[in-house]
């Protein structure tokens, strides 16, 4: 009896399911399911109960799909919960243990059903409350006896645990989302349910990219795609790619990233998936950004937006609104930005999309900085911060702290901004450590080592098979004996003949080795000839520059780095003393190395001229004459009129109360410490060098008023134009200026170790670009 009762309730489901699916259009499923009730027997029974319930669960689902009739899909998951309700007390008496857990079960279906169903409108505190309850049914069933009702319970509770899981991922509870993966995961293993298994560990992995854990995620990434090829899933498996490729754009491996995104894409395009193919388009807008190859981003992001719109995805709507603003940004297009910038902002608050929020925030910010509209900014980096500890993401306060280090240094808070580039400084450090990076390629490695190894079980079958054709060849060889032994003779003609040849070669070689030899003599000669000039143009440069009893002099307290980037330098300082005063400048000359060691005397000579013969005391006409002498002495030794030099000259009356400046293209830097407050005040110099210009003016001369215990630097481009650091890129002025602000607690003979130190760091394996000169002095 009670196989034949379970065999009529599988009959009926199995015609319902042909019934509805026989149908193309939503309408005439829904008229199906309802022809379905209306042909069942009159007659109560506990079959009759178990169809309306499960045609209910259906006509929810299929009005669920418009949003026209979502009040109808929820009276019929209600209807489900109530009829299961009322079928578990009318016949709890009748029926035996398993058949009472089937309603179970479908009170559980239409507890998830509804509840996923306001997930998706983005009622989480209904959708909460419903998705427990039917977890709180659905947890039991794993220790019941009962095997078919068991395994129908656990596949309804992995799906209900996965889009719970994905409602607590979309607000940023990252730690609840990964307990209901990690949940679904077990129960889908139970059930070799390979597919739920695989978005499960997928879904996990994209937690722990955004969290900044990324050995983790590619971990996860790599047995998320195993699992997907298993289960044949084209639009899985292509998932999948698509967030390894996230991965190793985070990872910076744009390229590499670029592979993965077209290998999904080519998968979505085979299921005509518009609503996926979009959000690759985003993701190749984005490496394409990164790499900036700015017109095809925009092209990409373009195609992504009008999918989105057709599609009517809102969190696509966002995504592609916040990347096409930012290469507009890229192409200084900021009003066409801010638009973009807003309407995903509004999709993100009302959608409360934390994570896309995050982005669009420091976007707007982005923009309304360069608009000029600063004050804007402030309040949106609050927001960012604020979701970023929400999501306890890593990444995202690491990009909230960048934001406020711009913010303060442009309106000039230098203690803040200086607080928080230490924050972003040390948070970037750990979250791109090189074991992050290192562990990812061992993980592809690791793959395809396993891949490679079953493709090898198959090639061993093959190889047996060619082994056995290799046995007949050999004794068709053996037959042809004597054509083997004419092929010797043949070989061993061809052999005297080569040696032969190679015999005369040798004799060449020889001839031409002893040539070489006498040529490298030759070279060894003038190589040691140019060694001995050169180290006399360093001899001569050493004695223009001022003696280090002369620097203590002019210096008082302060520091003099100076690193030539060959032997001799384009850079130099210089120093003099003259009717009570202390002059000292630093310069740039045109090149480095022995023809910018050369022009650097020539200006040394030329400002101890002005000085010293001409007693030309102030420095703005300092430079002027120098200018004219220079010229004069380039023209005449046929030099090329463009060389000439960059220079910061300070003058320093008796008491140092004052000083009197003048710069050509190299700006002075004074720091003050005016009640505990640091201020670092930059003074532009003219924007003409020490020689030939199209239009050349008169320098200006700066009277500025200093006080005890400020620092005073002047500098040349080669400490700023240093390539280094993990990206190679430019160490840069706003990073030089922070570092100088960080270090002023420090005494200033402590000063030019941190400096070197914190260049040589900088540098690590990079060569040096440039001549670095840096002259400090603390008043």
């Amino acid at each position: 009896m009670r196989f034949n009762l379970l065999g009529k309730v599988s009959i009926f489901l199995f015609t319902l399911l042909v019934c509805v699916q026989s149908f193309g259009q939503d309408q005439k499923k829904i008229d199906s399911l309802f022809s379905v009730i209306e042909n069942l027997p009159a007659s109560e029974s506990f079959l009759r109960d178990t169809v309306i319930i499960d045609v209910y669960l259906e006509l929810g689902w299929q009005f669920s799909k418009n949003e026209s009739t979502l009040d109808s899909s929820i009276h019929y998951f209600d209807n489900a919960i109530g009829l299961s309700d009322k079928a578990v007390e009318k016949w709890k008496t009748k029926l035996n243990e398993e058949k009472q857990l089937y309603l179970e079960v479908f009170k559980a279906r239409g507890y998830s059903s509804k509840g996923k169903l306001f997930y998706k409108q983005r009622m989480f505190e209904m959708s909460d409350s419903l998705g427990f309850k039917a977890i709180d049914i659905l947890k039991p069933m794993e220790f019941k006896s009962h095997k078919p009702a068991r395994l129908n319970a656990l596949k309804i509770y992995s799906k209900t645990l996965m889009w719970f899981g994905v409602s607590h991922h979309i607000r940023g509870k990252y730690d609840e989302a990964l307990l209901h993966y990690e949940e679904a995961n077990r129960i889908a293993k139970m059930t070799k349910d390979v597919s739920i298994q695989s978005k499960a560990i997928g879904t996990s992995a994209v937690i722990f990219k955004n969290q900044g854990k990324y050995k983790k995620a590619l971990d996860y990434n790599f047995r998320a795609l195993d699992l997907a090829k298993e289960s044949k899933s084209i639009n899985r498996i292509a998932g999948v790619l698509s967030n390894i490729g996230i991965l190793y754009k985070n990872m910076e491996d744009y390229d590499l990233a670029i592979d993965y995104y077209k290998k999904s894409i080519e998968l979505y395009e085979q299921n005509g998936n518009k609503k996926d193919i979009g959000r690759m388009y985003n993701n190749m807008g984005v490496a394409l950004k990164n790499q900036e190859k700015y017109d095809e981003a925009l092209e990409y992001y373009e195609d992504a937006l009008k999918i989105a719109r057709e599609v009517n995805v809102e969190e696509n709507i966002m995504s592609a609104n916040t990347n096409v603003a930012n290469v507009l940004n890229k192409l200084e297009r900021y009003k066409e930005a801010q638009t973009y910038l807003l309407e995903a902002i509004e999709i993100g608050e009302r959608n409360k999309s934390k994570r896309q929020l995050i982005t669009a925030y420091s976007s707007l910010g982005t923009t309304y900085s360069k608009l000029g509209e600063v004050e804007k900014c402030l309040p949106l980096y609050k927001k960012m911060l604020q979701s970023a500890e929400d999501m306890n993401s890593d990444k995202f306060r690491m990009s909230a702290y960048h934001k406020f280090y711009e913010y303060y240094y442009q309106v000039e808070d230098f203690k803040n901004s200086l607080s928080y580039y230490h924050k972003f400084i040390n948070l970037r450090d750990e979250l791109n450590s090189l074991e992050n990076k290192k562990a990812a390629i061992e993980k592809e490695t690791e793959y395809n080592y396993r891949m490679k190894k079953i493709a090898d079980s198959v090639a061993f079958a093959e190889q047996n098979k060619v082994n056995e054709l290799l046995v007949e060849q050999k004794e068709k060889e053996l037959k042809s004996k004597q054509n083997q032994q004419i092929t010797l003779g043949v070989v061993a003609l061809l052999i005297l003949i080569f040696a032969f040849i190679m015999f005369n070669r040798f004799k060449v070689t020889k001839k031409q080795n002893n040539i070489i030899e006498k040529q490298k003599d030759i070279v060894e000669v003038k190589n040691q000839e140019i060694s001995d000039s050169i180290n006399y143009a360093k001899r001569i440069q050493e004695a223009i520059l001022p003696s280090k009893s002369r620097l203590a002099d002019s210096l008082d307290k302060g520091f003099v780095i100076f690193e030539p980037k060959d032997v001799v330098s384009g850079d130099f300082y210089w120093t003099e003393t003259f009717e009570n005063k202390t002059y000292l400048a630093v310069a740039d000359c045109t090149g480095h190395g022995v023809p910018g060691a050369m022009i650097s005397v020539i200006c040394s000579n030329a400002l101890s001229k002005v000085l010293l013969e001409e007693k030309v005391t102030e420095p703005g006409k300092i430079l002027d004459l120098t200018r004219k002498i220079i010229i004069e002495k380039l023209e005449k030794s046929g030099e090329s009129v463009n060389d000439g030099m960059d220079i910061s000259l300070c003058a320093f009356n008796e008491d140092k109360s004052e000083i009197k400046w003048a710069g050509a293209n190299n700006p002075l830097w004074i720091i003050s410490n005016t009640m505990n407050k640091l201020n670092l005040k930059e003074f532009k110099p003219d924007k003409q060098p020490i020689g030939i210009y199209h239009n050349a003016n008169p320098f200006t001369t700066h009277s500025i008023s200093i006080s005890k215990s400020d620092t005073i630097y002047l500098f040349s481009d080669g400490f700023v134009d240093q390539f280094g650091g993990e990206k190679g890129k430019k160490y840069k002025v706003g990073k030089f200026r922070a570092f100088l602000l960080s270090i002023q607690h420090h005494p200033i003979e402590e000063h030019k170790e941190l400096l070197e130190k914190e260049l040589n760091t900088w540098m690590g394996d990079y060569e040096q670009v440039d001549d670095i000169c840096i002259v400090a002095v603390r008043i």
